[in-house]
């Protein structure tokens, strides 16, 4: 499948950067569908159950593409969020998209590849 290929991927994201700088269109979550249900359901069931702040939860979105998933967990209240994806030109959305919600404060997105342990480690 194309869809494992990084190469896939860093031409789909060129074509999304292109569509937000003319056209002002962020794109899509890839579950989009569920992602005001899962938002919800992190800060309002499991912090009210766990009797959390979600202000001090810190979320790792794996894969997050062009960060939208980590803009709606930051509408809802969320401040300590993370994102890493292994395509660099997704990383370049993602920072354009927060760019564009003022976000950069609160969500921090990087390239990683979580399979190359190298990658993963911390620099000093």
């Amino acid at each position: 499948s194309e869809l494992i290929k990084q190469e896939y991927w860093e031409t789909f994201y060129e074509k999304e950067i292109e569509n937000l700088d003319d056209h002002s269109d962020e794109g899509e979550e890839w579950f989009e569908q569920q992602v005001d249900a899962i938002a919800q359901w992190m800060s309002t069931d499991l912090a009210q159950r766990e009797n959390i702040d979600v202000e001090n939860v810190e979320v790792l979105d794996v894969g997050c593409g062009n960060a939208l998933f980590l803009v709606r967990l930051h509408e809802e209240g969320f401040r300590k969020l993370y994102g890493v994806d292994y395509v660099k030109t997704a990383i370049d959305l993602a920072d354009k998209v927060l760019e564009r919600h003022e976000f950069t404060d609160t969500i921090q997105v990087a390239v990683m590849d979580i399979t190359d342990h190298a990658s993963c480690t911390k620099e000093t």
